[in-house]
């Protein structure tokens, strides 16, 4: 069974089909007409459909130029406007339909001296000895069936090389595909142990106005709270130890201003992680 080969703007096909198409333009090269090949019968090569073919030809070829548009004027079997058949040059359609897709176009290429050698006839001398021209006759045959032999050959190679190609493209994207997320995730583990890192190590805290005013709530409101939670003890004003972790204790010196005498102070500091996150669970 042969392999099938992907068309870009085309259904799948195979290099017998393909064949035939390239029998079709060789021959009417040969026909010598300057606009000789019929769009029907080549546009498969590389479109899924006749329209989206007319639609390339006339968007990148000169009309009466690459190709002459013929209009049937014999009556419409479905009814509607007469059909229009497009008729193009030799150039025309080697660049419309089989260069357009560069592995169509590895095959054509490799193939085309050998179809054309294949569907000409020979001219057969004029030989009066049977014998002689049994044997030119045996000659030319053996010589046809080693070219068509040679074709597929060349195509099942063409055919393989093109096969190999696809799975090497396949196989790079994914791989690509899987470094790439790899790299994302890696990216995104390294900012979240950064994140990590800085919250654990952070020393920094604030003052009980200050983070007060960044839970957006007013001091006399948190030290109620804090107080009515049975976080800070109603009697020493200290942190319970269970909530040790969240505030920072300093020991501070308070001078009274009119007896100029220094007295100890305990100054309650709310750490900015622990601390602050404590709020935002009281507080929202």
């Amino acid at each position: 069974m042969d392999t099938l080969i992907q068309l870009q703007d085309g259904p799948a096909t195979t290099p017998a089909k393909l064949q035939k198409y390239f029998t079709r333009i060789l021959q009417a090269e040969r026909s010598g007409q300057e606009f000789c090949v019929n769009l029907h019968d080549i546009f498969r090569i590389g479109y899924a459909r006749k329209d989206n073919a007319v639609k390339a030809l006339r968007k990148g070829y000169l009309e009466d130029v690459d190709y002459q548009v013929v209009r049937n004027l014999a009556e419409n079997s479905q009814g509607g406007r007469p059909e229009e058949i497009y008729l193009l040059t030799l150039s025309c359609a080697e660049h419309l339909a089989v260069r357009a897709n560069r592995e169509v176009f590895e095959i054509y290429r490799q193939c085309r001296q050998a179809i054309q050698q294949l569907i000409t006839t020979p001219t057969l001398p004029d030989f009066t000895d049977p014998a002689a021209m049994a044997r030119i006759w045996a000659s030319d045959f053996e010589t046809k069936r080693a070219q068509q032999q040679q074709i597929e050959q060349i195509t099942l190679r063409a055919e393989a090389s093109h096969q190999a190609n696809l799975q090497l493209m396949q196989k790079a994207d994914k791989q690509k595909a899987e470094m790439d997320l790899l790299n994302q995730k890696i990216e995104s583990q390294a900012k979240a142990v950064e994140a990590i890192a800085f919250l654990t190590d952070s020393q920094e805290t604030y003052t009980l106005e200050e983070a007060a005013k960044i839970a957006g709530i007013g001091r006399a409101t948190m030290m109620k709270a804090l107080r009515e939670k049975g976080i800070l003890l109603k009697s020493s004003g200290l942190p319970a130890a269970a909530f040790r972790e969240c505030f920072d204790v300093k020991r501070d010196i308070y001078t009274d201003p009119f007896s100029k005498t220094d007295h100890p102070k305990m100054k309650i500091l709310i750490t900015a992680v622990k601390g602050m996150a404590l709020l935002k669970r009281l507080f929202g």
